[in-house]
């Protein structure tokens, strides 16, 4: 049976629908089905309160499921199992969040639920068209707030397996122009998510760096099949020989081929004290 890693690393904000600050929050839902249909798996629902953002912004987060067990096709059932997995993303800038977060979790299950594309997601969350989003809606009534972005995906064991068969290619972009904003508003939102769909069985590890001088940590990098980049920090006293001091992604993470390892590298102080 494969597994897959799959999450939203990222967004990009293009447009806020708030004058100043879009306050985000966000929910992401997984249920993974066999082959016959039936529920395989139905994984913890994840939600993060992300904080103020502006236009033209990229906002990280931590949303991931690792090690999703997805049935594999067979002779009889070429398509395999699916999955069912949905994200959900509102400016909430005037709702409680402990009372916020039970709507949202609720409207991303409803979403994973609804099998539906990432085409018209947005408009139908926005107007609680999707059934089990109405709380969310009502909840984000309040001024600026409302959805900014969403997407609804239904992908079979067979599509998984060909869309993650390239190890370096597992980035995938939904665009997301949002729905009207109020009138004494900003623009209409306008988001583009980023989701990462990994087949486990292609993941590399990262090589330990640390305590290694430039070029053996790049030498080794290398070997590794990543490249490497250095950013300088002079901390040391003058005698001392330039080491890696930190790494990021850290030793004996896992993660797909071809990437780069940033390392921060402790050079002597030109001034012979350590800072």
């Amino acid at each position: 049976m494969a597994q897959y890693n799959l999450g939203v690393p990222s967004f990009r904000i293009h447009q806020i629908r708030s004058l100043l600050k879009d306050t985000l929050a966000a929910s992401m839902s997984l249920r993974v089905f066999n082959a016959q249909g039936a529920l395989h798996h139905d994984w913890p629902t994840q939600s993060v309160n992300l904080g103020d953002y502006g236009s033209t912004t990229t906002v990280q987060t931590s949303l991931l499921y690792q090690n999703v067990d997805v049935p594999d096709p067979t002779s009889d059932l070429p398509d395999g199992g699916s999955i069912s997995w949905s994200f959900v993303l509102v400016n909430a800038g005037h709702a409680d969040y402990s009372v916020l977060v039970g709507a949202l979790n609720n409207a991303a299950n409803a979403v994973a639920g609804a099998l539906v594309s990432s085409g018209n997601i947005l408009a139908e969350l926005a107007a609680g068209g999707i059934i089990g989003t109405q709380a969310l809606v009502q909840l984000l009534t309040a001024d600026c707030d409302g959805p900014v972005a969403a997407f609804g995906l239904v992908i079979t064991a067979k599509e998984l397996a060909q869309m993650t068969a390239d190890p370096q290619n597992y980035l995938y972009q939904v665009d997301c122009p949002g729905t009207n904003s109020p009138v004494g508003c900003g623009s209409n939102s306008n988001y583009s998510v980023y989701y990462s769909m990994i087949n486990t069985n292609s993941l590399v590890t990262v090589p330990d760096l640390i305590g290694k001088s430039p070029q053996v940590a790049k030498a080794s990098a290398q070997q590794a099949g990543f490249s490497l980049t250095t950013v300088s920090s002079y901390t040391g006293p003058r005698n001392q020989i330039p080491v890696v001091d930190d790494q990021i992604p850290g030793p004996g993470s896992r993660v797909p081929p071809g990437g780069s390892i940033e390392a921060v590298v402790i050079y002597p102080d030109p001034h012979g004290n350590p800072r």
